[in-house]
């Protein structure tokens, strides 16, 4: 009974205590309600831009890998993404930035001893890029490498110290290969070949003369037109066809040559014939003969 009648008492005086608070809250009413739906529409914003924002972003990424496979070896569309202010809010204009300022070190490094002018250029160009990436960076890893390939741009540019200072800023994937080259970048004989690399250059080609053929230089096409060949003077001969096919006008008929052919022949047969051998009577008077004499 007791229990009844306290639990009745505390029911009363909850009531009694949100009674007074809504009065006391009723001038305020209209701010609370408008406090409240800022507060959903900042929640629906927030969810609204989340959605859209991983849309750009995977839109911005899906061009920065048809941009990587481009055949053009100035990645131009790398840095065309890089500048564009669509992405700005997402990490992708930052790779690009450093895809490009990479491909541009690159031919740099090309160029190096064959157009020092443009290769001077194209470092300073992104020089600047570097610098702004170490300090603003969203990714650690963009900073790294962006401290890397200003310590390549400082060694091209022979600023020996200001590389081996920036060397050893790396950190990450590449701090050993940026500690390796900076304890080499401490020896003399290092030092003295990039100083000289500054200032050294390819020698030009020369020029090929106009009166030598040789390659690359234009070929001649003023050849004389040959003169016209005599006509060949024609045949004069008086026989008839059937003497140049028999033979000359001159020659017998064909029993004649046969005939002749003959008597050739009896004539090589006799003069082949053996001589006859002399008689035992003949060689008798052979030897009588001197004897008379005597």
């Amino acid at each position: 009974m007791k229990s009844e009648r306290r639990h009745d008492l505390e029911t009363n005086d909850l009531a009694i205590r949100m009674k007074d608070a809504i009065e006391t809250s009723k001038p305020y009413l209209f701010q609370l309600l408008v406090g409240v739906a800022v507060v959903a529409l900042l929640f629906a914003f927030w969810g609204f831009w989340g959605r859209s924002s991983s849309v750009t972003e995977q839109q911005a990424w899906d061009k920065f890998m048809l941009a990587s496979y481009s055949s053009d070896p100035e990645m131009l569309e790398m840095k065309r993404l890089a500048e564009n202010s669509e992405y700005s809010g997402t990490s992708v204009p930052e790779w690009a930035y450093l895809m490009w300022c990479d491909r541009q070190l690159q031919i740099a490094s090309q160029t190096y001893l064959v157009d020092r002018e443009a290769t001077t250029s194209r470092l300073k160009q992104i020089q600047g890029i570097f610098e702004g990436l170490t300090s603003s960076a969203s990714v650690p890893q963009i900073r790294d490498r962006a401290r890397y390939g200003l310590a390549q741009v400082y060694e091209m540019q022979a600023k020996v110290d200001e590389a081996e200072a920036k060397y050893s800023e790396v950190k990450g994937d590449l701090s050993s290969l940026a500690s390796g080259r900076a304890e080499q970048l401490e020896l003399k004989e290092v030092k003295e070949a990039c100083n000289w690399l500054a200032s050294a250059e390819l020698p030009k080609r020369k020029a090929a003369s106009t009166n030598t053929s040789g390659s690359g230089s234009r070929p001649s096409f003023e050849a004389e037109v040959p003169g016209s060949v005599a006509a060949p003077s024609a045949i004069q001969d008086s026989r008839s066809l059937e003497e140049i096919l028999t033979g000359s006008a001159g020659t017998g008929s064909d029993e004649d040559r046969y005939q002749e052919t003959d008597s050739e022949n009896d004539n090589e047969t006799v003069g082949d014939a053996p001589a006859e051998e002399p008689s035992d009577a003949d060689s008798e008077e052979s030897d009588e003969k001197p004897a008379d004499g005597q």
